[in-house]
């Protein structure tokens, strides 16, 4: 049996993006790791982006100025000597660390001309023949990698008369195949939990403590966790269903608990974000996973950053919820516009029902947030101006709203309709572009919309309505209270202010935003 090495890449970011950098936990590549140790493979770990984190290295690229953050090429060298494989596996999660997937590759491709590379993640399952294209690899493999990366290496080892694995692409007679759509795990309860004993798991609490995390309680060691695949829903600007099929299937509450009790008494992890993107989709199993939870007396805190459906919400939930140690919901409303976010964006969903979660949520002591995006294609000043105005309704509804520009991510409608109508150009983006894309719009808009000076603009009046109607319930939203902390900080304020210029300042001195008081239709 060959051994096999997965490695979470190295980052490249441009110097504006670097306030940005935080250092996710490679869970899924756990999830893999263990697929392989149950059928009896030596499996390690290379985590390039935490291990060197502390390493920048900088170069110049298309008249930028572009850092590398993680293992250098010669110490990442030397980690694959050390481990010698067979197979090397690389997860490509963010389309934004795609140049660090492919020096990755080349690295591996160096160090062990026979290997076989593979890729796989969200990134290669949204753009499998950009994936494919790069010279050092072997394999690509689109949708989930926990059953499907074992059976292509039991077929490369032609053991057992195992086939090619669906939703595979590989090189051949050159060009490449594929052997069909990949097969969403039909349970998810027959994997094995994540093999977290093969990653430093203090290096991650460190990393958390230091504030080096995008979605945990400031300062808290924090997991993600997911406990359901698959997404029925039909939004323009998700690919959720590249990689996990649009069949919902829940994992059962207590393999669910298990893992987080498992994580709470090897690792003291008692901080929790739910990743899942419909946790409440069967209303009864999210009220299981709850009750499960205080059934064992876990005692801990969690949240939901990905969003919920406002329309499954329910008081019995909430309730299960809050008694289980949920401290925040965030809503997904997507748009202002009742006709636009139904027309464009193709989300089944009544408005109002944003209201309803929010008032039964905060009834129970949640903190409440809800997503708003702009620059949907084709999205006018007025719909826009609405959103804006439906945004600020939340505000004084004590729901803090989220307002970002919307990334037309590979693999999505939303960036097929960018792209034919000439909104967006094919192939001139760089990765590191989408990490600053919820600031910083990579698309055209029809009339010049300026979507940095509305955000600018939507997000100082939140603030302000916010502090002044809800001052209580502020102090107790992660994101505001992580600012707040900083702020007051010695050590952290200077980067806080910072950061704060660039989000809210410098990318928001193009052009005019007329006075929302004057931008056509009144109320949402």
């Amino acid at each position: 049996m060959p051994s096999i090495i997965l490695i979470n890449p190295h980052w490249y970011m441009s110097e504006e993006n670097l306030d940005d950098l935080w250092l996710p936990v490679p869970n899924g590549l756990a999830l893999i790791a263990a697929a392989f140790r149950v059928r009896g493979y030596a499996v390690s770990i290379i985590d390039a982006l935490a291990e060197g984190y502390d390493v920048r290295t900088w170069i110049e690229r298309n008249g930028r100025r572009i850092c590398r953050i993680g293992l250098s090429d010669d110490a990442l060298s030397e980690r694959l000597r050390q481990t010698g494989t067979g197979v090397v596996g690389i997860g490509n999660m963010f389309t934004a660390s795609f140049s660090g997937t492919s020096e990755c590759a080349e690295i591996a491709r160096r160090v062990f001309p026979a290997a076989k590379v593979v890729l796989g993640g969200v990134h290669p399952s949204c753009a499998p023949e950009e994936a494919i294209s790069l010279a050092a690899v072997d394999y690509v493999i689109c949708g989930a990698g926990e059953v499907a990366f074992p059976e292509l290496v039991r077929h490369l080892e032609g053991s057992g008369g195992t086939g090619m694995p669906p939703g595979v692409y590989w090189k051949e007679s050159g060009g490449f195949r594929k052997s069909g759509n990949p097969v969403p795990i039909a349970d998810p309860d027959a994997l094995p939990l994540a093999a977290y004993d093969l990653l430093d798991m203090q290096f991650y609490r460190t990393a958390a403590q230091k504030d080096l995390v995008s979605r945990g309680e400031s300062g808290i060691f924090t997991m993600p966790i997911v406990t359901s695949h698959g997404c029925p829903y039909k939004c323009i600007f998700c690919a959720a269903h590249r990689l996990n099929g649009r069949h919902w299937r829940g994992r059962s509450p207590v393999r669910v608990v298990d893992e987080m009790e498992l994580l709470q008494k090897d690792y003291g992890v008692t901080s929790f974000t739910i990743e899942d993107s419909n946790f409440s989709y069967d209303v009864d199993r999210a009220v299981a996973i709850c009750n499960e939870i205080v059934r064992r007396d876990l005692r801990l805190r969690w949240n939901t950053p990905n969003g919920l459906r406002a329309d499954r919400i329910t008081p019995q939930l909430v309730a299960a919820m809050r008694k289980a140690g949920c401290y925040e919901i965030t809503l997904a409303a997507e748009h202002g516009d009742q006709q636009f976010l139904k027309r464009v964006v193709r989300k089944e969903l009544n408005l109002e029902d944003i209201f309803r979660a929010g008032k039964i949520a905060r009834k129970e002591g949640l903190a409440v947030t809800c997503f708003l995006m702009m620059g949907f294609p084709g999205e006018t000043e007025r719909e826009l101006a609405k959103s804006v105005r439906f945004g600020h309704r939340l505000a004084l509804a004590g729901i803090f709203p989220l307002f970002f520009i919307g990334a037309p991510f590979p693999g999505t409608a939303m960036q097929a309709m960018f792209i034919r109508s000439g909104g967006l150009p094919e192939h001139s983006l760089e990765p590191d572009d989408y990490l600053s894309s919820f600031r910083v719009p990579m698309m055209e808009m029809p009339g010049g919309l300026d979507l940095p000076k509305w955000r600018h603009r939507a997000m100082s009046q939140a603030y302000l309505v916010f502090l002044l109607f809800h001052p209580i319930t502020a102090s107790r939203l992660p994101a505001l209270r992580k600012l707040l902390m900083s702020l007051a900080s010695p050590r952290t304020c200077w980067p806080a202010l910072k950061k704060l210029y660039n989000q809210f300042w410098l990318t928001s001195q193009k052009g005019v935003v007329p006075p929302l008081a004057k931008t056509g239709e009144g109320g949402a």
